[in-house]
């Protein structure tokens, strides 16, 4: 078995946002059938190493994990320009016509892996 490997040109500029990630267990659908993008989801409340999120009458508790940079955000784009001079493994980075840039890390990590409950209101 022959595998090749393809090297992928990854850029991280000095300025990349710190960014949280929530772990959900299921789908989110708003109730209109509309995207999500730009709407307020609930209220998160981080006390310690918890954590509560409120959407409508649905809580979820979950954990706070502190990430140590392993993860973060990219943004592909289409290369602008070849390396002047070849270096190890050129061929394969001349052959990728698209870059990664990091344009955030995921600092903390709210994982819910329980269903919500149900908030009743009297």
């Amino acid at each position: 078995i022959f595998f090749r490997h393809m090297i992928i040109p990854v850029k991280c500029d000095d300025g990349s946002q710190k960014w949280d990630l929530i772990e959900l267990q299921g789908v989110l659908q708003s109730t209109d059938g509309s995207p999500l993008t730009d709407k307020q989801l609930g209220k998160l409340v981080v006390n310690g190493k918890t954590c509560t999120l409120t959407i409508g009458r649905h809580a979820l508790e979950g954990n706070v994990v502190q990430e140590k940079g392993n993860l973060v955000i990219l943004r592909k784009r289409k290369r602008e320009e070849e390396p002047a001079e070849p270096q190890e493994g050129a061929e394969d980075s001349q052959a990728c016509p698209v870059e990664y840039h990091v344009v955030g890390k995921i600092a903390r990590r709210f994982h819910f892996k329980k269903r919500p409950e149900l908030l009743l209101s009297s």
